[in-house]
């Protein structure tokens, strides 16, 4: 008996051993994959503040690319903002290569630069068209800025082992003048929107350079300083023979709930009359399917000469079938003709509320 209770207690030890290995071994496993979790944070974390802050804004400049301006974004300045993202996810995105690439130093400057920019254009092809495929526009002023993105990036930053000083100033001067023109659009809906509040209730008078952009058209617009119904300045707009050829404003005040009257000068250089039809909606209308009887519509016979129009407010608030329509919140004015039997030029001035 006394053997077999020690053969038991033997084995009763080796059982309880090999437990305490595995718990030891597993417990080692786990220290290891903390002790490298650490380490990997530890080098993210011990990297210098700006190297940090720049992977931070390299992902900021992501969201730019692959979402779109949110609908809250209405102005054309916070628009223009949002599309700069481009040039910033580029430029981040270059610098990230510059940084961590360790041949570059020994690349030649024509090597580097070619280099990064065809893969800069590549990539900025396919995301231009994976925007086509998810049902966003295309754009190659999109294309245009991560170019700019990548040569202040090149410009400033890139260590090449042949460039000589003279080239550098060169190239940092050509990368300024590219991001200023860059900010051009920026700076300009700004500036026009600042304008446009002080005006208001003109809602455009043609008066100022960058009163154009506040218009959109299936026809090229531009300005005329010859036939004009007040001041130095009207909108020339050829009307097409398209089923429906129009001129719209698209960016002004949106808020018409202290006006009472609506009014517009159009000038018909022919003898022959035609027939003009103004339309007003809301961001109501925008969201909820754009139905005709939706809106404001109004048909008036442009005699030759200048025309004065006008319409009451109330009844464009009326003008919904089923509802009024949202006076705060205008969202579009546009002047359009129905299949014209032939192409035909008016001129439209003083578009003011009142």
């Amino acid at each position: 008996m006394a053997p077999l209770l020690g053969s038991c207690n033997s084995l009763g030890h080796m059982a309880i051993a090999t437990c305490l290995r595995r718990l030891l071994a597993l417990a080692e496993d786990r220290a290891s994959i903390g002790a490298r979790f650490a380490i990997v944070y530890g080098r993210y974390s011990m990297r210098p503040l700006s190297q940090r802050f720049g992977i931070g804004l390299l992902l900021l400049g992501s969201v730019f690319i692959f979402v779109g301006a949110p609908d809250l974004l209405d102005t054309r300045s916070a628009q223009r903002a949002w599309d700069l993202g481009h040039l910033l996810f580029f430029l981040f995105a270059t610098l990230a290569w510059l940084r961590w690439d360790r041949n570059g130093a020994h690349w030649s400057n024509l090597r580097t630069w070619a280099f990064t920019l065809m893969v800069v254009n590549l990539t900025g092809l396919l995301i231009e068209g994976a925007q086509h495929v998810l049902g966003r526009d295309a754009s190659a002023s999109d294309l245009f800025l991560d170019n700019v993105g990548a040569v202040v990036a090149l410009a400033f930053f890139a260590r090449c082992k042949d460039a000589p000083t003279n080239l550098k100033v060169v190239l940092r001067g050509m990368a300024v003048a590219l991001l200023v023109w860059s900010l051009v659009p920026f700076f300009a809906a700004l500036s026009d929107e600042f304008s446009a509040s002080r005006s208001f209730p003109m809602l455009s008078d043609f008066e100022t350079p960058f009163q154009l952009s506040r218009w959109e058209s299936d026809v090229v617009l531009s300005f005329e300083n010859d036939t004009v119904r007040k001041g130095d300045g009207a909108l020339r707009v050829p009307l097409s023979t398209a089923r429906y050829s129009t001129a719209s404003l698209q960016y002004f005040p949106g808020d018409w709930s202290g006006t009472s009257l609506l009014a517009a000068s159009v000038f018909n250089p022919d003898r022959e009359p035609l027939e003009l039809v103004i339309r007003v909606h809301d961001r109501w209308h925008d969201e909820h399917g754009m139905r005709y009887d939706d809106r404001f519509n109004r048909r008036f016979v442009i005699s030759t000469g200048w025309n004065d129009l006008e319409i009451p407010v109330s009844d464009i608030a009326s003008a919904p079938r089923e509802r009024s329509m949202d006076l705060t919140k205008i969202e579009g004015l546009s002047f359009f003709s129905v299949e014209l039997p032939r192409p035909r030029t008016i001129f439209i001035d003083q578009v003011e509320l009142r």
